[in-house]
């Protein structure tokens, strides 16, 4: 058949030419297909959320990789989801992934419109639609069907290991279900009877990203289904399958159940990284060389028995012997016997900001660093000399022998986080912090909600930076002074507290200061006084507009401004000129 087609293009005045053929030429050529109506089933995404940065939604969605957390709210409530027209995906050619195939016409985003404001589904928005298409890929809609199946993606386990030990979710082959469960394997989901004979479904990351949760389960077929997929698989672990199958209502538990499930196994480079285990220990700072230095005694070389008394290690020893400098640090804990064993190293960067915090801190140097460490386990190992020993990487270490305090300028974490650190009052917080308002801090519901933090001096002496964030205690302390002060600006307090190398405080005390800091012109009080209608000085300077021209000859010799005192001038509130603000 022949190929009827809808031309759109720029006519510039060049020619074709073939032989004796003479046309015009378009330039910019889309071409409609009127005799090609295709048929696509995908995902419904509204196209301002596809040309987010790295296609990350409004609602944070990542559409190109977990398309089925897009919210029909985002699409459905959002002006500028509405606005600006929708599409429909289809999975990358290797499978890790999504992409926009068709860009909807504009009957085609109101036959979306019309189906986002009825639909009562939440997400995983899977629809089909019939239309021509062009070559500039848009499709010109005529019909638009919602389909009922749902698409998941996560890790398959069966409800028997996830149920066996709910306080610890540590299936039948050890496997950590919450933290781990990639480590959940094939022989146990098909040889153990238990395991084969209580169904399956589905592990997914919870919405706070601490660990995983059981998200959806499997009914009978589904159950059959993944039978047949542990019965055939070829892979021992690392179950991280794609689930496609239909909601069924269920209104008792937690989470839902899928009907008709097919499950496919995603290739391994599409699969996501290993999840990190987050862990939190208390014990004490070694120097790995130490460590392993003596391995049947443990002796460091400042003569600490490090498996028996760590907290004998000292900073002298960690700081100033290049050999454990070099070599990276660690926290030994105490075990059941009462014994101390090495649990984790630091990657390079948690070892930077060890050494950081060695070569600064005021602590006595003869003494051991008790600490608590945050951060990941990934899997991963430091190895030094025979020295093999889990790492940690997203290190921070809170000192508890380093109470430190600090004086400085309060601010709330909202107000600094602002363009230009200019916080709500106008208050430029980095270079006049003493004019960020306590109104601000104690009136603003966002201010008081996001925390609170102090300032110091920056080296160069132009300007401050924040030094030290509060933890929840110090933040609570902060609005209870906030509360009860009279003071309207200039808030500088001094706090006591442990820090970490996050830069947060875990503050203790919290005291305000009476004094005030301000900038400005220095005026002796009579040359101000000379003349009130000009403000013109002795030595000629006008005060209100040219302050900086009142010279240092005129404050020191002439007998009149020396004794009749000093102050300094501000600019006024508009912004015309300088005035008499502090004596």
């Amino acid at each position: 058949i022949g190929v009827e087609i809808t031309v759109t293009g720029l006519e510039t005045g060049n020619d074709v030419v073939l032989n004796d053929l003479t046309v015009a030429e378009l330039t910019g050529v889309v071409v409609r297909f009127h005799r090609d109506v295709i048929t696509h089933t995908g995902f419904l995404i509204d196209i301002l959320c596809w040309e987010r940065d790295d296609h990350v939604a409004i609602d944070g969605a990542i559409l190109d990789t977990n398309p089925e957390e897009h919210s029909i709210k985002c699409m459905r409530d959002v002006p500028e989801c509405r606005e600006n027209g929708h599409g429909i995906l289809k999975p990358v050619s290797d499978g890790c992934g999504y992409d926009l195939v068709y860009t909807f016409d504009e009957a085609g985003s109101a036959l979306a419109l019309e189906f986002i404001d009825s639909t009562e589904k939440e997400n995983n928005i899977i629809v089909t639609v019939t239309g021509e298409i062009d070559t500039a890929g848009t499709m010109y809609v005529e019909t638009l069907e919602a389909e009922d199946y749902q698409i998941h993606e996560g890790y398959l386990v069966d409800y028997y290991c996830w149920t066996l030990d709910p306080d610890t979710r540590l299936a039948f082959d050890g496997a950590d279900l919450v933290n781990s469960p990639q480590d959940h394997s094939i022989k146990c989901m098909r040889d153990v009877p238990e395991c084969r004979a209580n169904g399956y479904g589905l592990l997914q990351m919870n919405e706070d990203g601490t660990g995983y949760e059981y998200a959806v389960d499997f009914d009978d077929s589904g159950d059959e289904a993944a039978l047949d997929f542990v019965d055939s698989a070829t892979i021992t672990d690392d179950v991280y399958v794609r689930i496609q199958g239909t909601p069924v209502s269920n209104v008792e538990n937690d989470y839902f159940t899928l009907s008709s499930v097919s499950i496919e196994l995603i290739p391994e480079e599409c699969r996501p990284s290993r999840p990190s285990k987050s862990v939190e220990v208390r014990g004490f700072l070694i120097d790995l060389y130490c460590w392993q230095l003596n391995p049947d005694t443990r002796i460091a070389i400042d003569g600490a028995d490090l498996d028996e008394s760590p907290e004998d290690h000292t900073i002298h020893c960690m700081r100033d012997i290049e050999q454990c400098r070099a070599n990276g640090f660690g926290v030994v804990v105490e075990q059941d016997d009462g014994t101390y064993d090495l649990v984790y190293g630091f990657d390079d960067a948690g070892n930077e900001a060890v050494l950081a915090w060695l070569d600064s801190t005021s602590a006595d140097d003869s003494i051991g660093v008790e600490i608590t460490v945050t951060g990941l386990e990934t899997g991963n190992d430091v190895v030094l000399n025979d020295l093999t020993v889990a790492e940690l990487t997203g290190v921070v270490v809170r000192f508890h022998r380093d109470v430190i305090t600090h004086t400085g300028f309060l601010i709330d974490i909202l107000c600094w986080e602002r363009d230009d650190h200019v916080a709500i009052d106008g208050a430029i917080l980095d270079t006049n912090p003493e004019e960020h308002s306590i109104k601000c801090m104690r009136d603003v519901p966002e201010c008081r909600e996001n925390g609170h933090g102090i300032l110091k001096p920056v080296s160069d002496g132009c300007g401050y930076d924040l030094v030290y964030t509060f933890d929840e205690a110090g933040s609570a302390l902060a609005l209870e002074f906030i509360d009860s002060t009279e003071k309207e600006n200039n808030i500088i307090v001094t706090v006591t507290g442990e820090i970490d190398t996050a830069g947060t405080m875990y503050v203790e005390t919290l005291e305000a200061e009476d004094y005030q800091i301000h900038e400005g012109y220095l005026v002796d009080y009579y040359c101000w006084t000379l003349d009130p209608d000009t403000r013109l000085a002795f030595d000629g300077a006008d005060l209100v507009n040219s302050p900086q021209d009142h010279s240092i000859k005129c404050m020191r010799d002439v007998p009149e401004c020396r004794a009749n005192g000093y102050g300094l001038l501000q600019m006024n509130e508009d912004g015309t000129g300088y005035e008499y603000a502090v004596d």
